[in-house]
């Protein structure tokens, strides 16, 4: 069987569930809002377990005429050890929808558009039809998604913009960092964006994100990257874009990165600190244009 991905294939891969499980309590949604959700991925054949999807949509367009509403849909299929894929498009609840794939982790690293080549020959099945009577194997529904693999660390508390000091399921955390060189060193600009929370997992005592952010890296331009964030452990993101020097970046590896970005880097820990010159702004300690 063909291990290529295409437009014509999708449903024979992923198909997007018709109802996805909402992570809050609203129960009718309004124009604007964003809804967090996440669901349990199965292959095809609804034999085996292979992970989650997460991430949010935007509600766009109430369609009268067709019963249903079209939301803007930005998320994540997370496959255990293979890594994790990074979407976005339409979500349409009275039909099914194709998503751009914008990026990913692992075996999917530099992944885009609309095809995927050298599938996992495991995922590539017969699929059952969906209908709502459809359920995974009991074998399937027992199994635990394997751990993603990892490869870029992110901070492990990220400064929350909001007041709210205790999250629940499905909550939006936006959030901004000040941003410095490995070494801490010279400040180099901020990351922005938002997570949601979508699980809680109590045994390794923390919680699991969908993370939706950029690095403002001053006059360079800007990285834009989604994925997992863990607050137990290291996470690995799938750049989805760039600007600037960065414009065209996918996957998870930058060419070109600039040299004076590049330095050996300080571990991380609770009492580290930038330099006084980088926190102070010096002008040798920050880069042009530094975002703040």
């Amino acid at each position: 069987m063909d291990s290529t991905w295409s437009p014509a294939k999708l449903k024979r891969r992923f198909r997007i569930l018709k109802t996805p499980r909402r992570l809050n309590q609203k129960t009718v949604n309004s124009l604007g809002d964003l809804v967090p959700f996440t669901n349990k991925l199965y292959t095809g054949d609804l034999q085996k377990r292979i992970g989650i999807t997460a991430g949010i949509c935007i509600l766009i367009q109430n369609k009268a005429e067709k019963g249903g509403d079209r939301y803007e849909a930005i998320y994540s299929f997370y496959l255990g050890d293979y890594g994790h894929i990074a979407v976005q498009g339409p979500y349409l609840t009275y039909e099914d929808t194709y998503l751009a794939v914008t990026g990913g982790s692992g075996i999917f690293e530099g992944v885009s558009g609309q095809g995927i080549k050298d599938f996992p020959k495991e995922l590539i099945v017969e699929t059952v039809e969906p209908n709502p009577s459809v359920q995974a194997s009991d074998a399937a529904k027992n199994l635990e998604p394997h751990a993603t693999k990892r490869r870029f660390r992110i901070l492990k508390t990220p400064r929350r913009l909001n007041q709210k000091t205790v999250n629940s399921l499905g909550d939006l955390v936006p959030f901004t960092n000040k941003l410095y060189t490995g070494d801490l060193q010279k400040r180099i600009g901020i990351t922005a964006g938002i997570c949601i929370l979508i699980q809680n997992k109590a045994e390794k005592g923390g919680d699991r994100y969908e993370a939706i952010y950029s690095f403002y890296l001053g006059d360079y331009g800007h990285i834009a990257v989604q994925g997992p964030y863990l607050t137990y452990e290291d996470t690995y993101l799938a750049v989805t874009g760039g600007s600037g020097i960065f414009e065209g970046v996918s996957g998870q590896g930058i060419k070109d990165f600039p040299k004076e970005l590049i330095v050996e880097t300080v571990e991380p820990n609770p009492s580290v600190q930038a330099s006084d010159a980088a926190k102070n702004l010096e002008p040798h300690a920050t880069v042009p244009h530094f975002t703040d």
